[in-house]
């Protein structure tokens, strides 16, 4: 019979779909899972103003795997590719005739790096970011927002 796919006899060299799946194995076999209560601290740190159902996406994503770095890593690579698919154009450019993936991937970066940013423990809540856009200046220290 042939490789671990069913009927043929492997290729004399096999395609980059092999590889790929090697990687994977080999991933699976050596990487850990993350607990949701692990991922949920991390967010809540370091990403407090994430909005609820993309944390819950987020969750869902982590845990599908086994990772090999940490899960500050897997949390990066995990909400980069969320953001980037999800959250910008990403998807209709890379479908342009004759944008390469590296191209539009290259387009959005800004984009993609300001929606993560926002959602950083050092910016302000949607509440505090009205206040300063109505006042045109960002709140002093001990100044109250919700006035």
């Amino acid at each position: 019979m042939g490789g671990d796919f069913g009927g043929g006899a492997p290729s004399a060299k096999p395609g980059w779909w092999w590889k790929k799946e090697r990687l994977r194995r080999k991933r699976d076999a050596d990487g850990v899972k993350f607990k949701v209560a692990e991922i949920k601290a991390h967010l809540h740190a370091h990403h407090p103003h994430c909005p609820e159902w993309i944390r819950h996406e987020l969750y869902r994503l982590i845990r599908r795997r086994r990772w090999s770095g940490p899960l500050g890593q897997a949390v990066g690579i995990t909400m980069d590719t969320f953001v980037r698919h999800e959250l910008t154009g990403y998807e209709m450019l890379f479908n342009l005739k004759g944008m390469s993936k590296e191209e539009a991937r290259r387009l959005v970066r800004p984009e993609v790096t300001d929606i993560i940013a926002s959602w950083g423990p050092d910016n302000p809540t949607p509440t505090e970011r009205v206040t300063i856009v109505l006042r045109g200046r960002p709140p002093t220290s001990g100044e109250p927002v919700d006035q």
